[in-house]
């Protein structure tokens, strides 16, 4: 059945400008009137773009040539178009055409009977849309009901509508324990709180989000979450799907890692020799701070850097560091060599350098790490510790020269121990004689002495007995008598008499505290309230002489003494002070302590003394002005204040800048109990 002039309606214009494809074609039958294959009569430009052949090439042809394995086709499509052209029907089918590898909607129709039109465009792109939307389902429900992750669905109100098997597996619940519970419940209150921070309904997602979620028997685990928010077309929440991992494991894991990551970056920090981490170009990775302490660079300055090159190298260490690292790379055993590098600022320091392999991966080398030790001091003690075995091998021939020499006067020396032993001994026998005569000597000055207080006590006894009726009958005459110049006579006598008594008194204390007769007894004192005593009972001598006693001791300042010769020691002191105070002044007692003592002082604003008359104070007799006797000084108030002193286990001493400068006298007393230098009497507390 051929036709040498095609239909009207194959020419028509009315497709050309469609943007879907057009074709006419003419069916071909068998002499049975079977449907074989069909001619291309027509095609439109839009054939040619969905279609990607030429119409020039296709037109007039069979379907068959143009299309050689249509026949193969699944489809039938020689026997479809047969039905739409012979029986006038029409057909739409949405199809897979194999000759194109494209999907197509087509659309045929029987125009006049043996022909069939088609208008058809590309559906390729969305069948697979499709074709993946399906397979995606396929693996979401896959997924979910297998996933070893839990997956929730929660709808608008955020509770629970719908969970896989791990979700029940993971917090230990069932349908009944989930189906429309508020996901916050899942979570400790705070871990709530702070998701809520998040903002994440908002926001519509949120990946990895670590968290903890509580499950039914109460125990809290640490879980990885990502959350998705799904909206209508109106942007209205529909609901939110979490996926929920148990990172227990992982999390102990990561504590595990830290805690080792901390240990070795502790190690790698703290190592007294420099670590260099290299890739396996030689380029610095890492270092620690001991490289930088050693070269003085900046961390920034070293990382990224070639640090076996020069400017960190010399020239000289650069060809044997290359080597090295060369045959470091191609995996051989640890190796060690020696550099000089050149410091921050220039200086040249050597370093000893062991440097291995850091391992492989894919077969290949990833890097090596350097042990850096600065030995520049060392080599620096090596060559001096050379030179001086030099020196020393030098000395040691001139010391075998010596030794001969030192033999022969050694034999000499040996000659003249022998005549010193003999002087020695001769020596000593004149040293025995010589203590011996000692000994003497010192038990006839102890009999002198004896002799002296036994004569001093005498005399002192033969004075007063004389003196005491005079002291005691001299006022009394004084007061029956109205002569004038008998009077004043009378006052001479009683002073000189008052002045003698006051002198044997001193020169009998004296005597008793050089032969150790006179006893103390030994008290705990607390020198405010001595001292403030001393100042109301004199109050009248200082108000006389127009002096200013303070006390500046503090309260609850204690030392050990006999009471009563340490207000002697004061007496002493504030008299001497206010005889040489004529025109008035301030006396001033102030005392600290220290560990074993405590340090008093006494000091006044008198005429002072030169550092001659410092030094001869306390000598016996000793008076700065000979001249003064109306205050009954006897010479021996200091030299008495000393000997107490001493015999209460303390030291004394007068300091004065010069005259008219004032004097202070400090001496020392112990806090603790201590052995006194004379007869005493049981300490005790008071």
């Amino acid at each position: 059945m051929e036709q040498k002039e095609p239909p009207h309606f194959v020419h028509s214009d009315l497709f050309d400008n469609m943007q879907e494809g057009y074709a006419c074609h003419r069916i071909i039958l068998n002499k049975d009137n079977v449907p074989v294959d069909y001619e291309i009569l027509e095609a439109n430009a839009s054939f040619e773009k969905l279609t990607g052949l030429k119409r020039s090439e296709v037109i007039g042809k069979r379907a068959t040539q143009v299309f050689p394995t249509l026949k193969k086709e699944p489809f039938n499509w020689i026997h479809a178009y047969g039905t739409v052209a012979m029986e006038n029907k029409k057909m739409k089918l949405e199809r897979y055409f194999g000759p194109l590898g494209k999907w197509f909607s087509i659309s045929t129709y029987c125009p006049e009977k043996g022909y069939f039109v088609t208008t058809f465009h590309d559906i390729s792109e969305r069948m697979k849309a499709e074709a993946a939307l399906k397979e995606s389902e396929n693996k979401f429900k896959s997924i979910f009901n297998n996933s070893a992750v839990a997956i929730t669905i929660t709808d608008k109100n955020e509770r629970i509508i719908s969970w896989n098997s791990f979700t029940e597996d993971l917090l230990g619940m069932t349908k009944k324990d989930l189906l429309g519970r508020h996901v916050s419940l899942l979570y400790p209150e705070e871990e709530w709180v702070r998701m809520r921070k998040e903002n994440i309904r908002k926001k519509g997602i949120k990946h990895h989000y670590e968290t903890k979620i509580i499950k039914k028997n109460k125990k809290v685990v640490d879980v990885d979450i990502s959350l998705s928010v799904l909206r209508d077309d109106k942007g209205k929440i529909k609901m939110s799907i979490g996926i929920i991992r148990d990172i227990t494991e992982r999390k102990i894991s990561e504590e595990a890692v830290k805690k080792s990551e901390e240990k070795y970056r502790r190690t790698f920090e703290l190592s007294p020799e420099a670590i260099v981490l290299l890739d396996h170009k030689g380029i610095v990775l890492d270092a620690n701070k001991r490289l930088f302490n050693i070269l003085g660079y900046r961390t920034s300055d070293i990382i990224g850097e070639r640090l076996l090159k020069y400017p960190y190298i010399t020239r000289k260490s650069e060809t044997q560091a290359m080597l090295v690292s060369l045959s470091t790379m191609r995996g051989t055993s640890a190796r060690h060599f020696e550099v000089e590098f050149i410091t921050q600022k220039g200086k040249r320091r050597t370093g000893s350098i062991w440097t291995s392999m850091l391992g492989e991966e894919d077969g290949k080398n990833i890097g090596h790490v350097m042990l850096i030790s600065d030995i520049t001091e060392k080599k620096k003690a090596d060559e001096k510790l050379r030179k001086n075995r030099e020196e020393l091998a030098k000395k040691n021939l001139k010391l075998q020269a010596k030794s001969k020499e030192l033999q022969i006067t050694y034999a000499k020396l040996h000659e003249a121990h022998r005549q010193v032993k003999k002087f020695n001994e001769e020596l000593e026998n004149r040293v025995k004689v010589r203590t011996r005569q000692l000994e003497e000597e010192k038990q006839r000055v102890q009999r002198l002495l004896q002799l002296k207080t036994d004569f001093v006590n005498q005399l002192s006894h033969d004075l007063i007995t004389p003196l005491t009726p005079i002291i005691a009958l001299l006022p009394l005459a004084l007061e029956d008598t109205k002569d004038k110049d008998t009077r004043i006579n009378l006052d001479i006598c009683i002073r000189n008499a008052k002045y003698l008594n006051a002198l044997i008194q001193d020169t009998l204390n004296l005597a008793r505290l050089d032969s150790g007769t006179l006893e103390f007894n030994i008290a705990r004192i607390e020198l405010k309230r001595i001292i403030d005593e001393i100042i109301k009972d004199n109050g009248p001598v200082f108000e006389k002489y127009n002096v200013k006693a303070k006390n500046t001791v503090k309260e609850r300042i204690y030392c050990r003494g006999d009471t009563l010769r340490v207000r002697e020691i004061f007496e002493n002191l504030y008299m001497n002070s206010v005889k040489f105070m004529p025109n008035g002044g301030e006396l001033t007692f102030s005392a600290r302590k220290d560990k074993e003592e405590v340090h008093i002082a006494v000091k006044d604003t008198g005429i002072g003394l030169t550092k001659s008359q410092a030094e001869k104070v306390f000598d016996e007799f000793y008076k700065v002005d000979p001249s003064r006797h109306e205050m009954g000084s006897s010479g021996l108030g200091l030299s008495i204040c000393r000997r107490i002193v001493e015999k209460l286990g303390g030291t004394i001493r007068i300091e004065s800048h010069g005259l008219q400068k004032g004097t202070t006298v400090t001496f020392t007393l112990p806090q603790r109990k201590k052995k006194v230098k004379s007869n005493a009497k049981k300490d005790s507390d008071c």
